[in-house]
């Protein structure tokens, strides 16, 4: 398995934002300067930090399943297609919730044409039903519900405000 880096949710939350400034092109076979694959799975393996590129496919191999109301910035939520893995799967990096509903939330993800961040139906716009949330196992933090309010509204306030 691969190795699994201590990290925090600011720092997930700031190493997409460095790709997010940076435009970076959407690029299957491309990788960028700091050595990751410019797709969906490379996104989130850099942001997680952690050593090489995983794929939809083996990010489950550095993560746990939680529900959705344990969703904090730094979780992602990953439709692995088996059958057709570059056809159908994708993986987005959650950034909290944008309503106190939680039927939206800010998703930061590596697309076409280019790394964006942007508010987004849960679970997603296709294949919604399909896409699970995980937990990254080297962050070095809790989650959890905050007394105020909906799940990863304190960590939104203290990245955002």
């Amino acid at each position: 398995p691969p190795a699994v880096p201590s990290t925090t949710r600011e720092a997930i939350i700031g190493r997409a934002e460095e790709w997010i400034r940076a435009k970076v092109p959407y690029a299957m076979s491309g990788y960028w300067s700091d050595g990751y694959r410019q797709d969906c799975s490379g996104f989130v393996s850099m942001a997680w930090n952690l050593d090489r590129s995983e794929w939809t496919g083996s990010l489950t191999s550095v993560a746990e399943r939680i529900s959705k109301d344990q969703l904090e910035p730094g979780d992602i939520l990953l439709f692995h297609n088996a059958k057709d893995p570059e056809n159908g799967s994708h993986v987005t990096l959650f950034g909290g919730w944008t309503d106190s509903s939680r039927t939206r939330y800010t998703a930061y993800e590596q697309t076409r044409p280019a790394a964006r961040k942007q508010a987004t139906p849960y679970a997603y716009w296709t294949n919604s039903a399909q896409f699970l949330p995980y937990r990254y196992r080297g962050l070095a933090e809790g989650g959890g519900r905050h007394a105020d309010g909906y799940p990863g509204r304190e960590t939104w306030r203290r990245l955002f405000s």
